[in-house]
């Protein structure tokens, strides 16, 4: 795809560097165990991602992953939408109001999956960049997960399963973290930090957390 009219091509690549950037600091965080840290930090790179796709039509569209947003995208690059894993977005989507704890109306529950995460993270990220042709002054211009990419930058690259093309069953037999979080209408709740031995890639990003009926102090795990 290349952007137009020309005028917006400047904006698409402000979007793009602005998107590296909060996509980079989410891969340090995930993998420095800040699991809600980096579940957010990721929110905010797909989120400016998505408006890069909608400049390259000509249009805005603001607010942050919510329905609109994604809605765009998907009317707009249908193709490339359906290929996008439409769960882990809206698992990002839940995992933004993670920013405060106390304006929640209903009981709001969350798993996160360490590399889980990263490795659905990374997919999105290199299945949106790759498609990216910009040209500005005439001129094309890579983006800065394409030069990132070309100049093998650690922090791109560091377990980066997608990109070094490692064996998916061979790297999900790694240690795992996992974040898991429920809070009642009153603002109670619970969190709890844990670690497994290989990553759990079963089920829905949305795993229901529920703490215990006979005790509001213990909650089942999930195990991601």
């Amino acid at each position: 795809m290349k952007t137009q009219p020309e005028k917006n091509n400047k904006d698409a690549l402000g979007f793009l560097g602005l998107a590296h950037g909060d996509y980079i600091a989410a891969r340090l965080l995930l993998l420095n165990e800040l699991l809600p840290q980096g579940a957010q930090q990721a929110v905010t790179a797909v989120e400016k991602m998505f408006k890069a796709l909608i400049l390259v039509k000509g249009n805005r569209c603001h607010g942050h992953l919510e329905k609109n947003l994604t809605n765009n995208v998907k009317n707009k690059y249908p193709a490339l939408y359906s290929d996008l894993n439409e769960d882990f977005i809206r698992f990002l989507r839940k995992a933004y109001k993670l920013r405060y704890h106390d304006d929640k109306k209903n009981r709001f529950s969350l798993v996160i999956n360490q590399y889980r995460t990263l490795i659905e993270l990374d997919t999105l990220v290199h299945s949106v960049d790759s498609g990216f042709k910009i040209k500005r002054d005439g001129q094309l211009q890579k983006t800065p997960y394409q030069q990132a990419l070309e100049n093998r930058e650690p922090l791109l690259l560091k377990e980066n399963h997608v990109v070094m093309g490692a064996s998916l069953e061979e790297y999900c037999k790694r240690s795992n973290r996992v974040y898991e979080i429920a809070i009642e209408p009153d603002s109670n709740g619970l969190a709890a930090w844990y670690t497994t031995e290989g990553i759990n890639m079963k089920g829905s990003f949305l795993k229901a957390v529920h703490l215990s009926a006979t005790s509001k102090k213990t909650m089942p795990f999930t195990l991601g």
